[in-house]
């Protein structure tokens, strides 16, 4: 059965409950198919990577009783310190990480930045994340362990990542890969990358090299408009692209962990440099607090990289709304693997550390 704008029937109904599960829907149980169930819909069919349409035909059906037979929302909101384990910081949002998880993201981040975020101690490099002897490592140089110099504006070297490295290595961190985590610095669009599962596919420009996806964990945040307005750029793309202003109106629906991919407006011109890095967006639901984390540099024409240290910042309204003149987002939200906020059941947490 198709269902679209104009229905009414229990159908609809469900619909309209599964996607205020997943909150995309805000409105009443009504099972009246009118306008703000066609865009949570369409909302939805983005964050999925569906035909956008607003009908809701077998595709979307699939989609729905998998993303809410998979992540079911947690029953209650934290009323303990941090300090604890298991439950969920927040609100009934099904993107909450629990304590234990929110500790490991702080490992990672102390692991780049140093415990007093000073970010002098991973830098914009060559550099990978590596999985070795039951650890994960930021390596110098790329592929292994070892290679201690490269080309470097100023002269000055040490354990380094550039943007997708950081990502991708986060995500292998947090998910608890190990193992199985692939390094790859040349990797597929990291976006493509977060709907893909965790089995092997070829890089598309090198079909001998594979790489694992996060699709099981990774659902896009789909825009409500308010960007493509502020922008006066249509097309379907727009659906999953906001600016910072409406990321902050609505960080609310965000996870803990957001994977973002940036386009950048160039200079005074229309023209956009699209989806050319790739950082996270971390939301601290208990404490309505928002942060930047990112391996922002370039490496120049002569090859040398700039060695910017790992950049770290909380945002705020005002950042938000400068940010939003020149840049806008892809957001792909990380979803626990279970109602208590937990991430990469089955496999064991293992350390982080950089290369001495």
């Amino acid at each position: 059965m198709l269902l679209k704008r104009g229905d009414r029937s229990e159908e609809v109904k469900a619909v309209q409950e599964k996607l205020k599960q997943l909150n995309f829907y805000a409105g009443g149980v009504d099972g009246i198919f009118g306008q703000n169930t066609d865009r949570a819909v369409r909302s939805f069919q983005a964050s999925r990577g569906l035909l956008v349409d607003g009908v809701v035909g077998p595709q979307t059906n699939a989609a729905l009783r998998k993303a809410t037979g998979q992540k079911t929302a947690p029953s209650s909101p934290l009323k303990a310190p941090r300090g604890q384990n298991s439950v969920p910081p927040t609100h009934d949002s099904i993107s909450a990480c629990s304590h234990a998880a929110w500790s490991r993201y702080k490992s990672f981040k102390d692991c780049l930045l140093g415990s007093n975020n000073t970010g002098e101690h991973v830098f914009y490099g060559p550099g990978r994340g590596l999985f070795e002897q039951d650890k994960w490592v930021v390596s110098y140089g790329p592929g292994k362990l070892g290679r201690k110099t490269w080309a470097v504006k100023g002269g000055k070297t040490g354990p380094s990542l550039h943007c997708s490295s950081l990502t991708n290595l986060f995500l292998g961190y947090l998910l608890n890969y190990n193992d199985k985590w692939t390094h790859q610095g040349n990797m597929p669009d990291q976006m493509k990358m977060c709907l893909q599962d965790d089995g092997l596919h070829p890089l598309p420009q090198n079909k001998k090299i594979k790489y694992r996806g996060y699709g099981d964990n990774c659902m896009r945040l789909a825009s409500n408009g308010d960007t493509a307005e502020r922008w006066g750029i249509g097309g379907k793309f727009m659906h999953n692209r906001l600016d910072a202003l409406e990321v902050w109106e609505r960080r609310k629906e965000l996870a803990t962990f957001n994977i973002w991919a940036q386009s950048t407006k160039k200079g005074r011109s229309s023209k956009m440099k699209w989806d050319h890095h790739v950082g996270l967006f971390i939301y601290d639901h208990a404490e309505d607090r928002m942060w930047r984390l990112a391996a922002d540099g370039y490496r120049g024409s002569g090859g040398a990289y700039s060695a910017t240290p790992v950049q770290y910042r909380e945002i705020d309204a005002a950042w938000s709304k400068q940010d939003a003149e020149n840049k806008f987002y892809q957001i792909m939200r990380i979803i626990p693997d279970d109602e208590h906020g937990n991430f990469g059941l089955g496999s064991e947490s293992l350390p982080m550390e950089v290369e001495e």
